[in-house]
């Protein structure tokens, strides 16, 4: 009994005495998401990108959580970080280990995920620098990135200018042979921030990202059909050469407020097979050369902000010529719409996550308003026109050759309300009318749009 009492007195001294010596600060956040799809009368939108001769209606709930713990030294000089997230699990949905799905019959399943784990510490001869290494969220512009991604980050402050550069891992190549040319797919950036008049602030960024794709691997394929393969993160195993320049600023004076981003983007994908929403495969290198704009204009008056947002993300006009002309986010959420990106609280299911549809770009005109009616209850609404900045062209059922641009408009309200200071319930609701665009993801492809959607969402939320 007496070596046993001592062996676990040494087993707690073990985990104990270490983070008493060198962290003196250890604390732990959560936030526990239980969101429920209330009604989608289009699911299949979501799931296979085409809509059925009428209703795919479906409803479910599923769960994200997410937990984190910073471990910091005693001078705040050093500092640990790491964080999980459990999700999204569908309720009833079970599956074998090794499936990220467990919320079937004894919630089998494995479904931990790693979201940072990352060390933040102060360069010891400096220590206005710091740096951080590992896997850490990473935020160069809302529209362009700003993700999780691992990697090593230099950040400071010098002369009022806030500044962070660094190189990222995006996907890891391991070779094969002494003529192997593949290489990894690597970024490079630079941001600052400042303030050059008040109440101007600006924020200028700089990204090349790289991969090699060895010539005898032959061309890699992309296609338009899905949408969402223009992406960065999802072609990482293309040949690669991109930069990307980027503005932002943002301004607030007495009730009028605004924020505006352009982005130029140039380079090259090389080699590729690229199949066009008609359907035409060609094979070559193509040049990058596209353009992204956005400005948010806004007024406050009393409890309620009413806030005007365009932006256009430039489309290709031609898929037979050897040029991509379209913008391309690296890793994004864009949750404006509700039918047409991550606007649903159930966001893991969706339709695209970017600010534009493919190759074809995007043009969006949303005016919002919301409404703080009390302390615990916030509600909004938003109406949206959209389009596609270059018409899809496509062949419909019939053979007929079809042009258009235009998607349709959209209406959605919410509604969010505090159960307790840390708990939140939020409902919203949207309807998409489709315009003729549409018509290229539906079953019955005529020319004609003729499926609109409805869906609502509910979570609640708890968060500490």
């Amino acid at each position: 009994m007496r070596k046993a009492k001592w062996l676990f007195l040494a087993v707690i001294s073990f985990l104990v005495v270490p983070f008493a010596l060198w962290a003196a600060d250890i604390q732990m956040h959560g936030d526990l998401n239980n969101r429920f799809t209330v009604y989608n009368n289009h699911i299949d939108l979501f799931s296979k990108h085409q809509m059925d001769d009428g209703n795919v209606n479906d409803w479910w709930g599923e769960a994200k959580y997410r937990f984190w713990w910073d471990m910091a030294t005693n001078d705040g000089k050093v500092k640990g970080v790491w964080a999980t997230e459990i999700g999204g699990i569908e309720y009833g949905k079970g599956g074998s280990v090794g499936k990220s799905i467990g919320g079937g019959f004894s919630g089998d399943g494995v479904n931990i995920e790693t979201r940072w784990l990352y060390t933040d510490f102060k360069l010891p001869w400096y220590d206005k620098m710091g740096v951080k290494m590992g896997l850490f969220p990473l935020k160069l512009n809302k529209y362009f990135w700003v993700e999780t991604q691992m990697g090593v980050q230099f950040y400071g402050s010098a002369n009022n200018v806030k500044y962070m550069f660094g190189w990222t891992r995006g996907n890891r190549y391991r070779k094969t042979s002494e003529d192997d040319d593949t290489t990894d797919l690597d970024s490079y950036y630079l941001k600052l921030d400042f303030k050059p008049v008040n109440p101007l602030a600006l924020s200028f960024f700089v990204d090349y990202i790289y991969k090699n794709r060895d010539s005898s691997e032959g061309p890699y394929p992309i296609t338009a059909k899905l949408g969402e393969w223009y992406e960065v993160k999802r072609i990482k195993d293309a040949d690669l050469s991109i930069f990307t320049l980027g503005l932002s600023g943002s301004f607030k004076q007495d009730n009028f407020f605004g924020n505006f981003d352009f982005m130029y983007q140039g380079g090259s994908i090389d080699k590729v097979t690229y199949t066009g929403y008609d359907g035409i495969s060609k094979t070559d290198d193509f040049d990058l050369n596209a353009y992204f704009a956005h400005v948010d204009l806004g007024l406050s008056f009393g409890a309620a902000k009413l806030t005007y947002r365009f932006w256009y993300a430039s489309g290709d006009d031609d898929s037979d010529d050897s040029d991509f002309d379209a913008f391309m986010s690296v890793d994004v959420d864009i949750t404006d719409s509700m039918a047409l990106m991550e606007g649903p609280y159930t966001d893991d299911d969706y339709f695209v996550e970017t600010p534009y549809i493919g190759d074809k770009g995007f043009i969006m005109n949303e005016l919002m308003l919301d409404y703080k009616a009390s302390k615990k209850l916030t509600v909004g609404c938003r109406a949206m026109y959209m389009m596609l900045a270059e018409d899809i062209e496509y062949y419909d059922n019939y053979g007929k050759k079809q042009s258009d641009d235009k998607l349709g408009f959209e209406f959605n309200a919410y509604l969010k309300y505090k159960l307790y200071n840390n708990v939140e319930f939020a409902l919203n609701a949207g309807f998409f009318v489709s315009d003729d665009a549409m018509d290229y993801w539906e079953v019955d492809r005529d020319g004609n749009a003729d499926e609109n959607v409805f869906l609502s969402t509910a979570r609640v939320r708890y968060k500490f």
